[in-house]
């Protein structure tokens, strides 16, 4: 999925962030995010969204240095953007 950041994210408005979700209930390893990361249009950053977690391998892969780093984002993490956004409160 490709987003670009609005306004109220005023430092990095405009740019754009290629997202890719998974909703496993395995770990996610570092072959997902090097994948996402040999995708990435040139001058974008990438994420990936799990329901899941993130194994050892992943998180070093995210932030290898010299490459373009990856933000990684679990379930737990997930969870508490939801709620702090208030997204589906009105459904409970």
């Amino acid at each position: 999925m490709n987003a670009f950041a609005g306004v109220s994210m005023w430092p990095i408005c405009g740019l754009l962030l290629q997202v890719q979700a998974k909703r496993w209930l395995h770990t996610v390893g570092r072959r997902e995010v090097a994948e996402l990361r040999g995708s990435l249009q040139p001058f974008a950053r990438g994420a990936v969204v799990t329901t899941s977690h993130f194994s050892r391998a992943a998180i070093a892969e995210a932030s290898e240095a010299g490459k373009n780093p990856i933000a990684l984002i679990d379930g737990h993490t997930f969870a508490g953007i939801v709620s702090d956004l208030g997204i589906g409160n009105d459904q409970i």
